[in-house]
């Protein structure tokens, strides 16, 4: 296979936020409960949010759920800041790793749809939507931002942070998986849709930024079940979006899948295929196009290491599946094309 040659892009890198951007920049009354790092947990440094369960920093993603259903692991290493919040030092790293540009998602900043608080979300979500917003501005050509959208507020709330997001030179938008103020197949979010559309902003939904998993799995093998079934959750989202008819009414709107591979979606949108053929004359909302065209028309799924994914791009579409540089470690296009 020949090296790949072309502009090395990430569609999700993450980017590390002052460690105390909120308690700095939240209003004075959300100031004891701005999320901040509280250095005394069992397994090390860990993020309070408020009406959330305090997440160890140590560990990562499904690791954090296991340890709030009382799943027996190591205690970590104290959470340490390096330069990451740095716009300089993020150009630099790019150079050094021979990447062209980035799209940017928070680290902590996610965890803030953990809050069963709107108004906290709110409040919290445009104090980082504020920072990166500068942080790109160094070099709005190699940097790019999502915006976090305030996911338990109401409608008019996330309707006012997207057009805010549009304005101050946001690429797109972030929303959980789980955890929102209305499931997404529901037709109230037609209005956030439809700003999106207007404005090109791209819609992504994050995975493992919620509280508490689709599946709590307690018992022998717990630890297994949850790591490998939570990576699904955004095929949830995929159903609700394409089924309940949001990409039908908004065919110019983007969607992106962040944070759970790719190899998944071609089994589903395969069988999202199947019973639309078989039952589409009575479905409701009936759909005009089939659910493959309407996956290759508006989604994409990212990925950092997917051999299946890979391996069906035909199904899925290689323009659909976009690499992304989690770590600076991570392998790249250019690795993944000669091994």
């Amino acid at each position: 296979m020949e090296e790949y040659q072309g502009p090395l892009l990430s569609a999700q890198s993450t980017v590390q936020e002052p460690p105390a951007l909120w308690q700095q920049g939240m209003a004075s009354h959300w100031q004891a409960d701005a999320p901040r790092i509280d250095p005394g947990g069992d397994y090390g440094d860990q993020l309070l949010i408020k009406g959330a369960t305090p997440r160890p920093l140590k560990l990562n993603g499904a690791f954090a759920e296991l340890s709030r259903i009382g799943t027996a692991l190591q205690p970590g290493e104290p959470f340490r800041y390096g330069d990451g919040h740095s716009p300089q030092f993020r150009l630099q790293q790019q150079i050094d790793q021979g990447l062209d540009g980035e799209v940017l998602y928070p680290t902590l900043g996610a965890f803030i749809f953990t809050s069963p608080d709107g108004d906290y979300q709110q409040a919290a979500c445009a104090v980082y939507n504020d920072w990166i917003a500068d942080f790109i501005r160094q070099d709005a050509s190699r940097l790019k931002a999502m915006a976090l959208l305030p996911a338990r507020a109401d409608m008019d709330a996330l309707v006012a942070e997207a057009k805010r997001a549009a304005e101050t030179g946001h690429s797109g938008v972030i929303l959980p998986a789980r955890n929102a103020v209305n499931a997404y197949n529901d037709p109230e979010w037609d209005e956030l849709w439809g700003v999106l559309q207007e404005s090109g902003l791209v819609c992504s939904f994050h995975l493992g930024a919620e509280e508490g998993a689709a599946l709590a799995p307690v018992g022998p093998g717990a630890a297994g079940i949850l790591l490998s079934t939570g990576k699904y959750e955004l095929n949830e989202v995929l159903q609700m979006l394409v089924w309940g008819g949001a990409v039908m009414r908004f065919p110019k709107l983007q969607w992106g899948l962040v944070g759970s591979g790719t190899g998944w979606v071609a089994t589903q949108i395969n069988l999202m295929n199947h019973w639309w053929n078989d039952h589409k004359g009575w479905m409701q909302p009936r759909l005009e196009q089939s659910p493959v065209d309407y996956w290759l028309r508006q989604f994409h799924a990212t990925f950092n290491e997917d051999g299946p994914g890979v391996a069906t791009r035909e199904i899925t579409g290689t323009a659909n599946q976009l690499w992304a540089c989690l770590l600076y470690t991570s392998p790249s296009p250019r690795d993944l094309s000669t091994s």
